[in-house]
């Protein structure tokens, strides 16, 4: 019963990943769902056989932190992993998959924001919160406006599509 549940949370997951990628002017990649699951138990670093990691996030700081966020390709396809550090210090842990996030292929006006989005605070500035996973437009200003957002929850260990209306993103790419 638990695993037809979390097979039915699964496609749930994926049918909004499809409906926020449209929604956020994505081409929606639909790897397979089994696939994408299959990471979950993975370890990084080393990232396992055919895995490449993009760029990774630790949530939080220093030794606080906990979790990780991951972006890979695995099998040819965009994912993004939510780990949970295995003891030792964040700087050189062992991080295991938790939930995996299939990513569409974004287009040149979409850029995936990890680390860097939060409510908007004063004077053109952002409250991080480093649970927050979203797609923003890339602009010259120094927020960017965000089309679709996911929360990497660390009290669950999974991903959640979440409101993005209120949530703005740091540009670090803009000069000055």
């Amino acid at each position: 019963m638990h695993e037809r549940r979390r097979t039915l949370a699964r496609a749930v997951v994926a049918a909004a990943v499809l409906a926020l990628s449209a929604a956020a002017g994505c081409q929606a990649q639909q790897p397979d769902p089994p696939a994408a699951d299959a990471w979950i138990g993975a370890t990084w670093p080393p990232p396992p056989d055919r895995v490449a990691i993009e760029r990774d996030a630790a949530l939080g700081t220093g030794d606080t932190a906990s979790f990780a966020l991951a972006e890979v390709t695995a099998d040819g396809a965009h994912l993004l992993w939510l780990g949970h550090r295995e003891g030792g210090s964040a700087a050189g842990a062992a991080w295991t998959v938790t939930d995996v996030l299939p990513l569409p292929v974004l287009g040149p006006d979409r850029r995936l924001m990890l680390a860097v989005c939060g409510a908007p605070a004063a004077s053109d500035s952002v409250a991080i919160d480093p649970e927050l996973v979203a797609y923003a437009t890339p602009a010259d200003s120094p927020v960017l406006k965000v089309r679709g957002a996911y929360r990497a929850d660390r009290s669950t260990g999974r991903f959640q599509v979440i409101p993005h209306g209120a949530i703005v993103c740091r540009n670090d790419a803009r000069a000055g």
